[in-house]
């Protein structure tokens, strides 16, 4: 009984209300669309608004284009929407994703970078940088990402292939740039064992710069150890 009360009240709401057909398995293409007219489907690509926030990352090409499909499909206005709206985060999505994974292989590469650099770390990787833009590009550097998702100008390899041809043209004033002049680790370490020859200052408490010798050596192994400029 509950059921026919319910079925005949549904019924009564119905009355008056505009019907529109079911189109059946022999309707066309033809057929669908005046349904879709009638539910509301635009019947031109300029029917379509989009509740996108202003920074959005959807081209607005994209979005005239996916437009004019829709007019195609019968998409209404809601469905269309809604669509781009699930798009414009996938997208966004991705995007956060790409700048962890850039931030992550920028920080590894440092790391690995200033380990095998040591003191010279510094003015090895602007000796790099100021080559390699001059070379490619800053945009190119920037902006080009590896098959890893790290981008090119972090790319370990490419960084050491740069501070090594800058080394060789530290003369050039495309290089050389406002970087100061520095010590690789092998000079420094040549610096020492001159310091510390036998019979030098350094090993004769009574010698007058006995104390500067020791200072200097102390100095040198600091920076040689990474612990302070040169």
């Amino acid at each position: 009984m509950d059921d026919f009360v319910k079925s005949y009240l549904h019924s009564q709401k119905m009355v008056g209300l505009d019907k529109i057909p079911v189109p059946n398995k022999h309707a066309t293409d033809e057929d669908w669309k005046e349904v879709y007219k009638r539910l509301g489907s635009p019947e031109a690509a300029d029917g379509y608004k989009y509740s996108l926030p202003e920074d959005h990352a959807i081209p607005e090409e994209t979005l005239k284009s996916f437009s004019e499909e829709a007019v195609k499909l019968g998409l209404l206005p809601n469905q269309a929407d809604g669509i781009m709206k699930y798009y414009n985060s996938v997208i966004n999505d991705g995007m956060k994703d790409q700048v962890v994974v850039a931030d992550e292989a920028r920080a590894k590469a440092e790391q690995e970078l200033r380990s095998e650099f040591g003191s010279t770390f510094d003015n090895k990787i602007t000796g790099a940088k100021n080559l390699a833009v001059a070379t490619l590009g800053s945009d190119f550097l920037t902006n080009t990402t590896l098959s890893d998702g790290s981008k090119l100008g972090d790319n370990i390899q490419l960084v050491k292939a740069f501070a090594e041809l800058s080394e060789k043209l530290s003369e050039d004033d495309i290089v050389k740039g406002d970087t100061p002049s520095y010590l690789t680790t092998n000079e420094i370490q040549k610096q020492i064992n001159s310091l510390q020859q036998p019979g030098s200052a350094y090993w004769d408490k009574h010698h007058p710069s006995h104390s500067d010798a020791v200072s200097e050596v102390q100095s040198l192994i600091r920076k040689k150890n990474n612990e302070e400029d040169i």
